[in-house]
């Protein structure tokens, strides 16, 4: 055997030991200690929580009590109104479990002295468990480490839609209004709990200042001798009696025009905008001198005429008012030349949003035309979690800081975290929603960096500490030290979290409150990290495929791929003979080097990826055959193998190139043009041509080179049926 084939078999071995342990990681670093589960069952002497509301409520207390200890609690439920179960998640240590159980004994006797805990189910290691170890090293059972797909071990499946969106508001002229007062703008004090003045509790409504305390009414003076009865002041010498108005529509303080009830005013712009024909608008009346309107408008012009429409509708009917329209905040679902679309910013920000969740593993985000993204997460079955995952990739995370009117105070109650909002010059109550109209937005959550945390809060709650980009700090010190005193409204998706009074500048940095668990501040945490949604998502649709299908698939996957390797090893070897050996075993290579690529890749492999990867196997094996039969023309009239080998390969080259980069442009065709389905069957196809076109180009001739540089390597049986053809010397019958 020469040293340039031994060279060869040696770098054979060198690629199929590399791809091993890459594609199987049987050898691996011990980088952190293994970790234990542990179960332990709760026994109250009492019922807790008088129903499952107080429970769920009293859940959360204990939740954040025993969260304090980081990393220990992995799941807690209560099974009834006097039992719970607590599980446990901590590093291998000694008395780990003794340590636990006391901890969690500590906390519950907080809510019941006579508690009982029964001690943990016993230590269970997770995930793989080493075979050997050799200090840090370990050495595991080989198991190939791709990721496998929603349809092979089950998940969750969901498609949304982006969704145009376009905000414009129109204001009467200070002083003016559209309507009569909105909701709690005309509401009496009595909606807070107040009475009218002079009702105080316990007392009777007040009576005239005539008919005070033990006095009698007083009557009507009566004429005096040779007078008329006094008429009423507007009934004087010639002029007739005013009569009273019809009942109408009210007109506000100095306006020509009658005012509109807030629901007629809304139906008549509604009309007017589908008398247009445009669909999917929102109209909304915040407050008698404010209308909103959303759209899902497609483009600038269709905002700009939704704006025409509703501008000369309330014109009609307030000619007098000098109406303000303020400029359509819109974003678009679009793809610009050279720019992302703007379903290529919802995947990046959906993308950050997972891979920041606990919980969730290997998912899968792709994009599906111009509008919408496909979200695949593997092994998430518990519907639940789903919920809280799709709420949290619907949430547009849309941050404003607010500055509120003067005029308007707020109460918190602190037991209960409700707020309260009064107008201090009307004394009356004032909606939240109609709080948020009217206060201007100074800073947005794109202000923020990407580096907000979660802290302990005072009241046993959590806290989301939040710092903004270098270029606002300065803008926002001096905002806020200009307006000491004034509330700032922190609104997050229209809905305000927190409200409170700036006591002083602040430098750059806050935190955002609100009564919040340890869940509910890094959902919070981590929409602020992964930024806002460019746009609203409508989910399309939505399914979960079962674990026990998805392991179904696995077998069946398996066991078809074993059977089509089988039959064409068997196939291979014997019709070649020798040479269908050296094919198998570089069949073998391409499995392995194969399975490296798609892990150096982090790729996912599914149930199409799967029916590719076998198709590629036949590939592999074709381009084998090409080989094998040009060897067996040249090997009857060559004289020695060798050069019969060196003619074959060089003859096949042609013919294996033009039919694999056919099935390459092809692979690319697919992914180009299919769904998310289809594109997981052509990147395996790719790839896999690809790999084998490797292999049996260059492993195979080089295994087969070395079969003809051995002391066999002449003789024709071990290369299959080869006859050699006959020369002119040789006699006909020979």
């Amino acid at each position: 055997m020469s040293v340039r084939v031994r060279n060869h078999l040696l770098l054979i071995a060198g690629i199929v030991a590399a791809s091993f342990l890459i594609g199987f990681r049987p050898i691996r670093w011990l980088s952190e200690k293994p970790h234990l589960n542990d179960r332990y069952t709760v026994t109250f002497s009492k019922p807790m929580g008088a129903d499952d509301a107080a429970r769920q409520k009293l859940l959360e207390q204990i939740r954040s009590d025993l969260q304090k200890r980081t990393g220990m609690l992995k799941d807690l439920r209560f099974d009834g109104p006097t039992a719970m179960t607590i599980d446990t998640v901590e590093p291998l240590q000694k008395d780990q479990e003794q340590a636990d159980a006391k901890h969690i004994q500590q906390q519950l006797q907080k809510q019941d002295a006579k508690v009982t805990i029964a001690a943990g189910t016993g230590v269970q290691k997770t995930g793989p468990q080493p075979v050997a170890r050799l200090g840090p090293i370990a050495i595991f059972r080989p198991v190939p480490q791709v990721n496998l797909g929603l349809d092979l071990q089950g998940g969750a499946h969901v498609v949304m839609e982006c969704l145009p969106r376009t905000e414009m508001r129109f204001e009467a002229p200070q002083g003016k209004s559209f309507t009569t007062p909105v909701g709690d703008e005309a509401a009496p004090s009595a909606a807070s709990g107040k009475k009218p003045e002079g009702a105080k509790a316990g007392q009777e409504p007040a009576k005239p200042e005539a008919a005070k305390a033990g006095e009698e009414p007083t009557e009507p003076e009566a004429p005096k001798a040779g007078e008329e009865p006094s008429k009423p002041e507007a009934a004087k010498a010639g002029e007739q009696p005013v009569k009273p108005e019809a009942e109408g529509p009210a007109r506000a303080a100095g306006q020509s025009e009658p005012t509109e009830s807030p629901a007629a005013l809304q139906g008549k712009l509604e009309a007017a905008l589908a008398a247009a024909g445009m669909q999917n608008v929102q109209v909304s009346i915040p407050s008698s001198t404010i209308v909103d309107l959303v759209s899902a408008a497609r483009s600038k012009d269709e905002a700009k005429q939704q704006q025409t429409i509703v501008l000369n509708e309330l014109k009609q009917l307030y000619p007098s008012l000098q109406i303000t329209a303020q400029a359509p905040e819109s974003v678009f679902v679009e793809t610009r030349p050279g720019q992302p679309s703007t379903a290529d910013q919802v995947k990046h920000i959906i993308d950050l949003k997972l891979y920041a969740m606990s919980g969730v593993k290997e998912p899968i985000v792709q994009k599906q035309g111009d509008s919408r993204v496909i979200v695949e997460i593997p092994g998430m079955q518990n519907a639940a979690d789903m919920e809280r995952v799709k709420g949290i990739l619907r949430k547009e995370a849309n941050l404003e800081f607010k500055l509120v009117p003067a005029n308007l105070k707020v109460q918190e109650n602190q037991a209960t975290q409700e707020r309260t909002w009064t107008n201090s010059d009307t004394k009356q109550i004032v909606q939240e929603s109609q709080v948020v109209a009217l206060s201007q937005t100074k800073f947005r959550g794109r202000d923020l960096k990407s580096n907000s945390t979660v802290i302990p809060g005072q009241r046993a709650d959590y806290e989301v500490q939040f710092t903004l980009k270098d270029d606002q700090q300065l803008a926002f010190h001096d905002f806020t030290r200009r307006n000491v005193g004034r509330i700032m409204a922190i609104v997050l998706d229209g809905e305000v979290q927190m409200a409170p009074v700036i006591q002083s500048a602040i430098p750059g940095t806050g935190t955002i409150q609100g009564g919040m668990d340890m869940k509910q501040a890094s959902d919070l945490k981590l929409l602020l990290n992964a930024g806002a949604l460019p746009v609203p998502l409508k989910v399309v649709e939505d399914r979960s495929v079962s674990p026990t299908l998805g392991t179904d698939s696995i077998q069946k996957s398996v066991r078809a791929g074993l059977l089509g390797f089988a039959i064409v090893a068997l196939f291979m070897i014997a019709y070649y003979r020798v040479p269908g050996v050296m094919a198998d075993v570089a069949l073998v290579l391409y499995v392995v080097l194969f399975m490296a690529v798609l892990v150096l890749g982090n790729a996912t492999l599914t149930l199409p990826g799967v029916a590719g990867f076998i198709l590629s196997i036949g590939m592999a094996v074709d381009a084998n055959v090409i080989i094998f039969e040009r060897l067996k023309e040249e090997l009857r009239v060559r004289s020695t193998a060798r050069a019969a080998v060196e003619a074959g390969f060089s003859r096949a080259w042609t013919a294996i190139v033009d039919s694999n980069v056919t099935t390459l442009i092809g692979a690319a065709v697919l992914y180009w043009l299919g769904t998310a389905t289809i594109k997981s069957f052509a990147v395996t196809l790719f790839w896999g041509v690809l790999v084998s076109m490797f292999s049996a180009i260059t492993v195979s001739r080089w295994l087969v080179m070395a079969l003809a540089t051995s002391r066999i390597g002449d003789k024709l049986a071990i290369y299959g049926p080869v006859r050699r053809a006959r020369t002119a010397a040789q006699p006909a019958g020979r």
